[in-house]
């Protein structure tokens, strides 16, 4: 406990992790992957064996379950990333930050979060709002518990210049 203002354990850790939230120095979004699971049991239901063959040959379901997907706030480092002016005109235009081959890397995400990984890391492209290219490192720890879906940290990093130096 914090005497000089009596702040519980959890409200400390709160305000650590906003904290650690706003200032690190790489993209950060809070998710809310709860509509996705939500999705995924009702698919369960099904006995689908092969998630990743079942969203191949239904587009539809992936597109669906993506559309559910919240981002519920994001910090100072996706701003500057992304080259948004504020968080409101980020996620009003988030679609726009989808580059090539996006669709493939959800529906791996939709994979592992099915197959119950521990985390999902993969290699993406997005596009700044100004439309410029970027390749990424996209990295999501698969929420184990229903509090984790509501707000889950995915990270994204650039790793456009390292892409440069590899093509020089």
């Amino acid at each position: 406990m914090n005497s000089d203002k009596n702040i519980s354990n959890q409200e400390l850790a709160a305000q650590n992790y906003k904290r650690l939230f706003d200032n690190a120095p790489i993209s950060i979004w809070n998710e809310d992957f709860t509509p996705v699971y939500d999705q995924l049991e009702e698919l369960r239901k099904r006995n689908i064996t092969d998630i990743q063959l079942y969203l191949k040959e239904n587009p539809e379901v992936l597109f669906s379950m993506l559309s559910k997907l919240r981002v519920t706030s994001v910090n100072k480092a996706t701003l500057m990333l992304f080259e948004a002016e504020s968080n409101q005109e980020f996620l009003n235009n988030i679609q726009l930050t989808f580059g090539e081959g996006a669709d493939k890397i959800s529906a791996d995400l939709i994979a592992a979060i099915w197959n119950n990984e521990q985390s999902f890391t993969a290699e993406v492209n997005f596009k700044t709002l100004k439309g410029e290219e970027f390749a990424a490192l996209f990295s999501v720890p698969i929420p184990k518990t229903e509090a984790e879906r509501q707000t889950d940290p995915v990270t994204i990093q650039s790793i456009q210049e390292l892409r440069e130096a590899e093509f020089k």
